[in-house]
């Protein structure tokens, strides 16, 4: 459900709790237990991340189940893991929202990450 597995985002995460969040985000490594079974730190919570992905809100629906892109173009492009405003069921790895491309926000950053098919760092 979580980068980490299924257990609770409580010490693993920087979110929003009971209507009083952390207040802010955190520096990135903050939570060690909240470390992706690939060892990347703040897949969820902290500030949302951009992805490559177009936003469509039925694309799921018809597109490929295998690894899916998203449309080729579009208005809104992917943001992915959560914030700290907001709650743990908006940390679920799956969860997606959209955002225009030309908006900042102070919940929302990006990682840099890589498309390498030859790159297998756990053969």
């Amino acid at each position: 459900m979580y980068p980490w597995g299924d257990e609770s985002p409580k010490g693993r995460a920087t979110y929003q709790r009971k209507w009083r969040g952390m207040g802010t985000m955190t520096d990135v490594g903050h939570y060690p237990g909240g470390v992706s079974l690939y060892n990347v730190y703040d897949m969820a919570g902290n500030v949302w991340e951009w992805v490559d992905d177009w936003y469509h809100k039925n694309y799921y629906a018809r597109g490929t189940k295998v690894n899916p892109k998203g449309p080729a173009t579009g208005e809104f492009k992917v943001v992915r893991g959560g914030s700290w405003v907001n709650f743990p069921d908006s940390l679920r790895s799956a969860f997606r929202r959209w955002s225009r491309p030309d908006v900042r926000f102070n919940d929302t950053g990006f990682r840099c990450a890589r498309n390498d098919p030859e790159y297998h760092p756990y053969e």
